[in-house]
């Protein structure tokens, strides 16, 4: 993921500013990060450069498909 869309991306579930922990970048890319929400706490991460930023609603402790 390009290192300048950092300051373009807005949390999608609120639209808030995010904070990012960049674990490895090479030149302009991020290569591994965590991100986190500064506002609704939600949490997005970046793996082998490419990012997820899919708003998961399902609670962690559902038994649905189990």
């Amino acid at each position: 993921m390009f290192n300048y869309l950092k300051e373009l991306i807005v949390c999608p579930k609120c639209k808030s500013n995010l904070s990012w922990n960049t674990i490895s970048q090479n030149e302009n890319h991020i290569i591994n990060a965590d991100i986190d929400c500064n506002q609704c706490g939600q949490t997005y991460f970046v793996k082998n450069g490419i990012g997820n930023f899919i708003i998961d609603f399902q609670p962690k402790n559902s038994f649905i498909g189990v």
